[in-house]
């Protein structure tokens, strides 16, 4: 059963994601030209440095005005008037953590602190929810001890339905589940309580 805040799975994604933006010269847009080109993210600079190139072979002298008409590999939430460093930022996070931050985009429609602090309560990734049940009720109970032969009848899928009703969430990327705690800290590493 689909809950609204867990994460969709993925399709496959490259690990050489490349974040790039089309830059457009508005002075020729708005003239009836398309003058722009599409600009590889690696720094502040040299996106500002290329822009800057655009504008000076704009047809329409004098141009000074641009704006983001497309984008690729930047999570679904960018503006047409985003400023370049928000932008830079955005491509920084995703060619650290790369398909996982597009899927954090995602999960937090492109609120890039809210993606860095969940990197901070990242747990691990899984096959899936009702796998990381398993393996937090492995890491905090022993279970085998504690039930006995009843530890047949424990219901590991309720278990992961309830953990990710409150406490944990999950974003999918690539056909796997990376989970990460709502707490401030990875609470669920505590030593085992029986």
């Amino acid at each position: 059963m689909a809950r609204p805040y867990r994460g969709e799975v993925m399709s496959d994604l490259s690990t050489d994601i490349k974040p790039s933006i089309y830059i457009a010269c508005l002075a020729s847009y708005n003239n009836g030209y398309l003058h722009g080109k599409w600009i590889a993210i690696e720094s502040y600079d040299q996106v500002m440095n290329e822009v800057d190139e655009i504008l000076k072979s704009s047809p329409i002298p004098n141009a000074e005005e641009y704006a983001i008409h497309d984008y690729e590999y930047l999570g679904d939430n960018v503006d047409e008037y985003d400023g370049i460093q928000s932008v830079c930022d955005k491509a920084d996070f995703i060619k650290e953590h790369g398909a996982l931050a597009l899927g954090l985009l995602k999960h937090f429609c492109g609120n890039l602190e809210d993606c860095k602090r969940a990197m901070e309560n990242y747990i691990d990734v899984f096959d899936s929810e009702l796998d990381f049940a398993y393996h937090l009720a492995d890491e905090l109970y022993d279970i085998d001890t504690m039930m006995g032969e009843l530890r047949h009848y424990f219901d590991y899928e309720s278990y992961a339905k309830s953990l990710f009703l409150d406490g944990y969430y999950s974003v999918g990327v690539d056909y796997k589940y990376h989970v990460f705690s709502e707490r401030e800290q990875n609470d669920y590493r505590r030593k085992k309580r029986f």
